[in-house]
């Protein structure tokens, strides 16, 4: 509960009068829009049970594995500066394969060299934060895509998914914690929270 009241604080922060002005945005509620247009059934499934599992498979269940860290290293980066940057069309589609290139050869080099090289092992111990907190920002980052932003200022817009990011970060050290089952649970109740918090809201 003290971390979605910090999640309503940065909701607050984030949307409001000045960054909706600034960065033009024309369509804040479109998430809104979408509940009552799918049904409040269809949309409960999908944020609250679907909606969690795929993120927290996606964004979170390699947090504890050496390997994988590495790999989806390059992913999360591409995702921070895809959706940061508002690269689009065909520039996308090249970065993506860029990205997918350089994660497999990661993977490559690494399933091969691991197990007659410390250098790597050594590398991760001293800078796991760094891999956990890229994890959190490129969750943050997807986030991006719920808002329409007419007049784009690239890296300020960031500012949009604080409370995103923070939740990445929570999800995160439930992750590692407690186990991936548990940051599922979380990420449901969270998203159960505010889905009842939206839905209260439009009836009042």
């Amino acid at each position: 509960m003290f971390s979605i009241a910090i999640d309503f604080f940065l909701e607050y922060i984030s949307i409001n009068r000045w960054t909706i002005n600034n960065f033009e945005i024309t369509n804040i509620e479109f998430r809104k829009k979408e509940i009552y247009a799918d049904g409040i059934f269809s949309s409960f499934i999908f944020l609250v049970v679907l909606h969690p599992i795929i993120e927290e498979i996606l964004q979170r269940s390699y947090l504890n594995n050496f390997i994988w860290n590495n790999v989806v290293a390059p992913i999360n980066i591409g995702i921070v500066f895809i959706f940061i940057l508002n690269v689009k069309g065909y520039y996308l589609a090249i970065l993506c394969i860029i990205i997918l290139i350089i994660s497999n050869i990661v993977y490559a080099n690494l399933s091969k060299r691991i197990k007659v090289n410390s250098n790597y092992l050594s590398f991760y111990i001293k800078n796991y934060k760094i891999y956990f907190y890229l994890s959190a920002i490129s969750f943050g980052s997807v986030h991006i895509a719920n808002y329409k932003v007419e007049n784009f200022i690239p890296g300020l817009v960031i500012i949009l998914v604080l409370p995103q990011i923070f939740g990445g970060l929570i999800l995160g050290y439930i992750r590692l914690s407690m186990g991936l089952f548990w940051s599922i649970c979380f990420h449901a109740f969270h998203n159960a929270f505010f889905l009842t918090f939206l839905l209260l809201c439009h009836r009042t």
